[in-house]
């Protein structure tokens, strides 16, 4: 029935609680490696309208999304000044860019399941697949705040889902498939390595 649906439901509930309580108890001036303000810095510099300046952080995807949250903030909020807007709400625009991230890979991870359930015809197949954030501290950490990995991670999961789709089925993979492989794989490619032109 409807029971091993609701299933797969359970682990990417419990990771968007579990992200969205950790980035809210992480401030965005953290301790973190690779620094949450210069993507923040970026894409509040893409919504003025101007080119990247941080070249030592690429991550295209990355800056497009708080482009994107700052300028529909802005928009429904009425800013005159987008610069002005985005650096009086500097931090709230980081936690609003890692709710954004944990909801894509939340989303991703019950893709994943409904894809993984599908081939293997086992709920259990899918909700062991379905634990990839939750392998190791750091790989739930980098999912939970706002840098490429974050992305980079949705975008693999997917491909993997896709990959034990395939390699299960009967018939021979499509070109269906491998169109939309490659474009997972480029999205998750320009999630880490690649600048705004």
């Amino acid at each position: 029935g409807n029971l091993p649906k609701l299933l797969l439901l359970a682990i990417p509930l419990l990771y968007l609680a579990s992200a969205l309580l950790h980035s809210a108890a992480l401030p965005p001036w953290g301790r973190q490696v690779d620094p949450e303000s210069a993507y923040a810095m970026n894409g509040l510099i893409a919504a003025a309208g101007y080119p990247s300046m941080m070249f030592a952080h690429p991550g295209t995807t990355t800056t497009l999304l708080v482009e994107i949250i700052i300028r529909l903030w802005a928009l429904v909020a009425r800013a005159e000044d987008i610069v002005a807007f985005g650096f009086r709400n500097y931090d709230t625009i980081i936690y609003a860019a890692r709710a954004c991230e944990a909801m894509i890979l939340t989303g991703v991870l019950l893709a994943s399941g409904f894809i993984v359930g599908n081939a293997t015809r086992s709920v259990v197949a899918a909700m062991l697949f379905q634990v990839a954030p939750f392998v190791h501290p750091d790989t739930f950490h980098f999912t939970t705040v706002l840098i490429p990995e974050s992305l980079m991670v949705s975008a693999a999961i997917l491909s993997m889902a896709l990959l034990v789709s395939s390699t299960l089925d009967p018939n021979p993979p499509t070109v269906r498939l491998g169109m939309a492989s490659g474009l997972i794989f480029a999205f998750g490619f320009s999630s880490k390595y690649l600048f705004f032109p």
